[in-house]
């Protein structure tokens, strides 16, 4: 049987190929703004329709990716769950359903033996609704900050895309080319639209969970003065399932780059 220790290295090794995959698509966003912008300067016909058809290429594979992300990142998700259940009340899922539940993750071995940290949770009351409490708190306060910097990631990545979805545009109207360069310059302006639409989206989604976030602080003093009805302590649980999961996977690298910070920060804070 699989230990809840294992489960919670198979979790973050799942939301590390979750970023991973993340990366690639904001890479791949970037390609096909990138070449969006190239076409602007290319006066060649043949070297229009090749760059159009790269533009199509990368974002078939853009999709691709998105569709993988998702997949894996849903593991990822499932498997936190679990872990919040099973480490915040001790109360073990069957054996079928943790048999199920490892059968579908992507990540290798290698990667969650790498991961496996036995005070990854800085909860320290017993098994029961307050632990699970006590978690809901702390996986709060870590993922309120880091949808917030996310989001403002996102409004400057849609800014810049937006800025050369102008000029593609503007350059497509003032520029004298033929009509078969005309259309292939509408397909990368097109396609860097697609991009910044695809980011208008996350940047949007970062900002609504942070803003359902930043309420948690005042409703978990609330359940703590209600003697942890187990009812609150539910809603508590899946309202923070709802505001995470409806947002994209953090900024990939923000994590890392901000955890000692935050960290300090969770410390620090009062009654810690």
């Amino acid at each position: 049987m699989f230990s809840h220790h294992q489960l919670v290295a198979r979790q973050r090794a799942e939301f590390d190929l979750a970023s991973n995959l993340q990366r690639r698509l904001l890479l791949l966003q970037g390609g096909v703004a990138g070449l969006g912008a190239l076409s602007i300067f290319l006066t060649h016909a043949l070297a229009s329709y090749l760059l159009a058809i790269a533009s199509m290429l990368l974002a078939c594979y853009w999709t691709y990716t998105a569709i993988m992300g998702r997949k894996v990142r849903g593991q990822a998700e499932r498997a936190r769950r679990a872990t919040l259940l099973i480490e915040g009340l001790g109360d073990p899922i069957s054996p079928s359903e943790m048999r199920n539940l490892w059968a579908g993750f992507a990540a290798p071995d290698s990667a969650a033996q790498a991961r496996e940290d036995e005070g990854y949770y800085d909860a320290r009351e017993s098994p029961g609704v307050v632990r699970l409490v006590e978690m809901v708190e702390e996986t709060s306060f870590w993922s309120y900050r880091l949808m917030q910097a996310s989001a403002r990631a996102m409004w400057g990545w849609f800014a810049l895309s937006v800025l050369l979805a102008i000029i593609i545009l503007l350059a497509v109207q003032v520029a004298d080319i033929s009509a078969g360069q005309w259309i292939a310059r509408m397909i990368c302006l097109l396609l860097t639209f697609a991009v910044s639409f695809e980011i208008l989206g996350a940047a949007l989604a970062y900002q609504a969970s942070s803003e359902d976030l930043a309420k948690f602080g005042a409703r978990i003093e609330a359940v703590r003065a209600t003697d942890h009805s187990l009812a609150d302590v539910l809603m508590l649980l899946f309202d923070y399932n709802a505001a995470v999961e409806g947002a994209p996977m953090f900024v990939p690298g923000l994590y890392d780059r901000e955890k000692d910070k935050l960290n300090a920060l969770w410390h620090a804070r009062p009654g810690a």
